[in-house]
């Protein structure tokens, strides 16, 4: 099980440990139309998700790569939302459900685009929020 599921989400740390924990089960994804990772996976292209898709989250090191050591976790999609941008996102949705670890709606904001490309893809495709429910483990 989880191999064969083709969303995955890479996540690093604090948040991959927030959503083990229950703590955040809400989830921002700045779409890549172009994005393919491989046959049996999704890519980035987040647009694509739909209610009750399940999803592999996968903990990567500071690197973006795969911590293979590490156990993933399975969630389902239970409701997903596009917004035009991040601040129309966060508008709607309460920063810290998205966040948890951010001071303010401007540090989440900026905690995003630090993450590499999410400013252009977000320009380019808007941004997508997913309410999740952990399956797995």
């Amino acid at each position: 099980m989880g191999n064969d599921i083709p969303w995955v989400f890479e996540t690093k740390e604090p948040y991959f440990s927030m959503m083990k924990l229950g703590l955040k089960n809400i989830d921002g994804r700045a779409p890549d139309i172009t994005s393919k990772m491989s046959q049996n996976e999704m890519g980035k292209n987040y647009l694509r998700i739909r209610q009750f898709d399940p999803i592999r989250i996968q903990l990567v090191d500071s690197n973006y790569k795969r911590v293979l050591t590490v156990p993933y976790l399975i969630f389902t999609a239970l409701n997903v939302t596009r917004y035009n941008s991040i601040e129309d996102a966060l508008r709607k949705v309460n920063f810290k459900k998205l966040m948890p670890d951010a001071k303010s709606e401007e540090d989440a904001l900026k905690k995003y685009f630090s993450f590499p490309g999410y400013e252009a893809r977000v320009r380019k495709s808007g941004f997508v929020v997913i309410e999740l429910r952990k399956s797995f483990p």
